[in-house]
């Protein structure tokens, strides 16, 4: 079968879900996660999309969940999951989609602070 009459199938299809990463997707990579941010036309894409009927439009990302949420949480319908599927936004704000130890995690950031930092770059 013809490729692209396979994906223009497959987004008619009702209903439909997308499930959009941000970083290096959405927008352009960018040296720090600041200096990558959505411009009108990506931010006009996602409005539409998630106005669309029959379609449930989701940005997937491992930022934090109040800087995703700064960033797109304007766009009306638009559903937000972040810090790598950790939280979702929902009619309550932020919840936790598993419970996670938050001093066992403190350790390991402690532990891994020093090769992280050694490294150009990362953070």
């Amino acid at each position: 079968m013809d490729p692209q009459a396979t994906w223009q199938r497959l987004a008619r299809h009702t209903p439909l879900a997308l499930f959009l990463d941000f970083d290096g997707t959405l927008i352009p990579l960018a040296d720090s996660p600041a200096g990558a941010l959505p411009d009108a036309g990506v931010l006009a894409l996602l409005a539409a999309l998630a106005a669309a009927d029959g379609v449930t439009c989701t940005v997937v990302s491992g930022r934090p969940r109040d800087n995703l949420a700064d960033m797109l949480g304007s766009v009306p319908g638009l559903e937000l999951v972040a810090e790598h599927g950790m939280w979702r936004a929902g009619e309550r704000g932020w919840e936790a989609t598993a419970s996670v130890d938050g001093n066992a995690l403190d350790e390991l950031e402690a532990q891994l602070a020093p090769t992280v930092l050694a490294q150009a770059g990362a953070f």
